[in-house]
């Protein structure tokens, strides 16, 4: 039981119960909850805003991805130019052209006919 809601005589002895301030007390816990729930509320509505603004952002780097894929008629922003680092011109029997080789930075090979 809550000491505020109890009568003490001299004895500090409980003498009676205060019924009528737990309205009181039951209001003000109420109140208490309810400043905290509207307090949730708005910290809810500023996150749900900022997740709409952050789905809006991932959207246009979609569409700027799409738009820049090869697939998509678009230019692939994350791939180098190829860099010729050796060429080579090999004549192998029993073919008539020459075979040209390039090693490119990345290690890739390409074997062509020479023209």
């Amino acid at each position: 039981m809550n000491p505020d809601l109890v009568d003490r005589n001299n004895k500090s002895e409980v003498e009676s119960v205060r019924y009528d301030m737990v309205n009181a007390m039951l209001l003000n816990e109420f109140l208490k909850a309810h400043r905290r729930m509207e307090e949730q509320d708005k910290r809810i509505e500023k996150l749900t805003a900022q997740l709409k603004e952050q789905a809006v952002q991932i959207q246009k780097v979609s569409a700027r991805l799409a738009a820049a894929s090869p697939f998509d008629g678009g230019l692939e922003a994350s791939k180098a130019a190829p860099q010729v680092v050796k060429q080579r011109s090999v004549k192998l029997r029993g073919i008539s052209q020459p075979i040209r080789l390039e090693l490119g930075a990345a290690s890739q090979r390409t074997i062509q006919t020479a023209e």
